[in-house]
């Protein structure tokens, strides 16, 4: 999630590639490692970005990666390392119990999405990326298309680009457009004489497509 938003205390949808959350409080912490006790009651429409034919049930393995990849930073790439969180599953009552697959529901205006689910996750003492652990939070995902890169106008500096090096667009981009994950993972910058094109990596779920930038 972008930069760990902290401070909601009611529900707020931040965009197609942001995690809605309820945070009771904002904690002091290393910012080194993405802290799951922030995450108070809810880690809610998580989206699940369908590049391919649209799955027809929400599988364990399936969930345990968007969990993964909606806590996505600049520096932490949402890629699965070896068990560094745990997941216990509950039922609305608080009772523990065995994953069930979820199942989607058509939304009126389109879509579809996951009943709710309980579920504490909790770092195991080998992780690098996580620490602490969640209480036991709601969750629910929603099926959603990778954002086209066309339809973005990024923030930038016409001046600026005719003279920055190529090595240095990534971390340039990065800082002026903060609600996107400028990273190898997700794009690819090129330049030419009058154009700089940024273009959606392979390896992303995120974004499809390039934007061109007159120079």
């Amino acid at each position: 999630m972008k930069k760990l938003l902290t401070s909601f205390t009611v529900l707020m949808v931040i965009s197609v590639s942001a995690t809605v959350v309820s945070c009771a409080g904002i904690e002091t912490r290393d910012r080194s490692k993405i802290y799951l006790s922030l995450f108070k009651s809810e880690l809610a429409l998580i989206p699940v970005f369908e590049t391919q034919q649209p799955t027809t049930k929400v599988t364990e393995t399936i969930f345990q990666n968007v969990i993964y990849d909606s806590l996505e930073t600049n520096e932490y790439h949402g890629e699965i390392p070896s068990d560094e969180l745990k997941f216990i599953y509950y039922d609305k009552d608080g009772i523990s119990k065995l994953w069930t697959d979820l199942t989607w529901q058509p939304l009126a205006s389109g879509g579809a999405k996951t009943a709710l689910l309980w579920v504490q996750i909790i770092v195991n003492k080998n992780s690098t990326h996580f620490a602490y652990k969640t209480d036991i939070i709601s969750i629910t995902l929603y099926q959603t298309q990778p954002l086209v890169l066309d339809t973005i106008t990024f923030n930038y500096e016409a001046k600026m680009l005719k003279s920055l090096p190529i090595e240095d667009m990534m971390s340039y981009f990065a800082i002026l457009n903060p609600t996107f994950y400028f990273s190898p993972r997700h794009f690819t910058i090129t330049k030419t004489t009058d154009h700089v094109i940024i273009k959606a990596s392979s390896t992303s779920n995120r974004y499809r497509g390039e934007n061109l930038i007159n120079v």
